[in-house]
């Protein structure tokens, strides 16, 4: 179905980009995706306990495999689920290998 296709893609990305290169405190966005109830105007960053804050965001990771890594979260780890962020950290760490 390309509907759903498009809509597990466009999951990867965010994913990705929340992970590789985060553009706002890891925590927060956490917090405010995750919580039924949450506002992003209520949270704060986390100071220096992720790597958005912590500024190591630079060295986060080297070069990724897209198509490979892309291929990865629809088939194995999205596939018609909607995984926790602590399930998406331990398939990246599970298949580094692949995706780096």
């Amino acid at each position: 179905n390309k509907a759903e296709r498009n809509k597990q893609l466009v999951g990867n990305y965010e994913v990705l980009t929340a992970i590789m290169i985060p553009t706002t405190c890891q925590n927060s966005s956490m917090e405010v995706y995750f919580e039924e109830d949450s506002e992003e105007e209520t949270k704060h960053p986390c100071g220096d306990f992720c790597s958005y804050c912590s500024g190591r965001v630079q060295n986060h990771s080297g070069k990724v495999k897209k198509n490979t890594t892309i291929d990865l979260f629809t088939s194995d780890l999205f596939n018609g689920k909607s995984p926790t962020f602590g399930e998406v950290l331990k398939f990246v760490k599970a298949n580094k290998r692949k995706i780096y």
